[in-house]
């Protein structure tokens, strides 16, 4: 009847640490260039991620896809995030709620956001 609370986070450069709401189940990070944080926000999401708070990743610059790639400096796979591709940080946010009600597995949820 519900869906899990998924938060959008806008970042910038230096943004640092951040607080989220203890009921959140997913984050979208919308990232600059092609969703990308600093370090210190990246150790956060990796801590987030690995206490069960799926991250995905999304650009805060309209247009600019965040794909799953060696090119970005992130590892998806390597932190089990999920890319966003060319969806907005507010349509990520949408199709990860949906996703959660079905899956908690990031494989499973990017294979979502790879076919949507």
């Amino acid at each position: 009847n519900t869906l899990p609370a998924v938060d959008i986070i806008y970042t910038y450069a230096g943004m640092g640490n951040f607080a989220i709401r203890d009921s959140v189940k997913g984050l979208v990070i919308a990232g600059v260039g092609f969703g990308n944080v600093d370090k210190i926000a990246l150790r956060k999401l990796i801590n987030l991620q690995n206490e069960g708070i799926q991250i995905v990743r999304g650009s805060r610059i309209q247009g600019e896809p965040v794909y799953s790639a060696l090119a970005s400096e992130i590892d998806d796979a390597k932190y089990g995030f999920v890319s966003g591709n060319s969806l907005t940080p507010q349509k990520i946010r949408i199709l990860l709620m949906l996703a959660l009600t079905k899956t908690k597995d990031p494989t499973t949820i990017q294979s979502y956001f790879d076919r949507y």
